[in-house]
């Protein structure tokens, strides 16, 4: 299977997992995910510091990648945390909607998620995609073709290294853009932010 094609699987289980908690919510997901929630929004809420927000945001999501990437070669592993990035994407989406109505809180949810999220879900995505690597030369070996699952791993860290470079990134724009972003996204749809 060609990389494209496997990163644009990747990307479609992503979604599917973000669709399904817009329209099919999971009661278990859902406790599951408003509790991480809760616990992140208690961890951020007494940081005033930019640098520091900044470095939780990016240790938080080096962590996230680095578990997707090295699940990898297990598959099921990753493919439940590609789910729960999904999922969760997807509920933070629903509750902005259904606190804001889906006029003001779709045009919302993008300003908030967009700026970062451009460069953070393909950076998951691409974690996994490098964690795959060895076990599609494994697949290869088993079935005496071909294969090297040294230049996979090599492969693979390349890839990685430009994850990090991407969150590098996304954290800084989560902290420096976002905000900005959001706030005049609120401010025009005459939305109160303190009521997400």
């Amino acid at each position: 299977m060609r990389a494209s094609h496997l990163v644009g699987l990747l990307l479609a289980f992503y979604l599917a997992s973000l669709t399904l908690a817009l329209i099919f919510p999971l009661g278990f997901m859902d406790q599951y995910v408003k509790g991480q929630l809760e616990q992140l929004e208690k961890e951020a809420g007494g940081v005033t510091n930019p640098l520091q927000l900044f470095l939780e945001i990016y240790v938080h999501n080096v962590v996230a990648s680095l578990l997707s990437f090295l699940a990898g070669i297990i598959i099921a592993p990753m493919l439940a945390l590609i789910f729960v990035n999904g999922y969760v994407v997807g509920y933070v989406v629903r509750d902005i909607l259904a606190k804001t109505g889906v006029a003001a809180g779709a045009p919302l949810a993008a300003a908030l998620l967009l700026p970062h999220g451009i460069l953070e879900i393909p950076s998951f995505i691409l974690a996994a995609y490098a964690g795959l690597l060895p076990a599609r030369e494994l697949w290869l070996k088993l079935r005496r073709r071909p294969s090297s699952l040294r230049e996979a791993y090599r492969r693979g860290l390349r890839i990685y290294k430009r994850v990090l470079i991407l969150l590098l990134v996304a954290a800084a724009t989560e902290v420096l853009v976002t905000p900005v972003i959001g706030l005049a996204a609120a401010w025009i749809l005459g939305v109160d932010l303190r009521s997400l």
